[in-house]
């Protein structure tokens, strides 16, 4: 995406995300996963996945799930989750693309894997609707990750969405070695507090709600 281009999205706080703590929200998650990453993509598929309509891994249980609609049409339109590193390995150390011992000098809470970045619906013909959500969904990500106390966020991205990302002025930088994993991916580390600057300087969502109190729900454990 060029500067230029992330300098002027139509629309910069379109999207609102919220943190998906209850039941229902969960299920609005691993259903718009399941649309882009099984429907659509085709990378996680099986006969369970296919009969529930939902896909989820192991790696849920200590993640926090997030989901974001658009203001426009009240649709929920994409999610993203965070991985915490606490006794549990992250993805990106199982698939090899981390130094073997990059974690271990963070206290257990401080680091974790940013994922499932979904995005579902139609687009503008230049894509903008595409690029804030990807900008609210960060925003979303790296406030949360502010407040439960993390210091460093990874990715294992595209070198392409990497660039992107870094047009937006937030850091990203190359570690381990890349790797193929349902195509080309390169691990990559963030400073939190140097992130979220870079998204409140471009006037993104910094900020998320509780799906809990749209609807007066009881919320649910969000860590197992």
């Amino acid at each position: 995406m060029p500067a230029e281009q992330s300098a002027s999205l139509p629309n910069p706080r379109r999207f609102t995300g919220y943190l998906a703590d209850t039941r229902e929200s969960r299920r609005i998650h691993y259903r718009i996963r399941y649309k882009v990453y099984c429907e659509r993509k085709g990378f996680e598929d099986n006969a369970l996945l296919r009969k529930r309509g939902l896909e989820r891994d192991a790696f849920d249980g200590h993640a926090l799930p997030f989901i974001f609609r658009d203001e426009q049409d009240g649709q929920w339109r994409g999610t993203a989750r965070l991985i915490i590193r606490g006794s549990e390995r992250l993805p990106l150390e199982i698939t090899g693309a981390l130094p073997a011992d990059f974690c271990e000098g963070y206290p257990p809470g401080t680091i974790g894997e940013v994922s499932r970045l979904a995005a579902l619906g139609p687009v503008s013909p230049q894509g903008q609707n595409r690029w804030t959500l990807l900008t609210t969904t960060l925003g979303t990500v790296l406030a949360c990750a502010g407040q439960f106390g993390m210091t460093d966020l990874l990715f294992m991205i595209t070198p392409g969405l990497a660039r992107v990302v870094r047009t937006l002025g937030i850091p990203m930088t190359p570690v381990g070695a890349p790797v193929h994993h349902k195509g080309r991916r390169q691990g990559y580390v963030s400073p939190v507090a140097d992130a979220l600057a870079s998204v409140r300087a471009i006037g993104a969502r910094d900020a998320f709600g509780l799906y809990s109190e749209l609807g007066g729900q009881e919320p649910v454990g969000m860590l197992a």
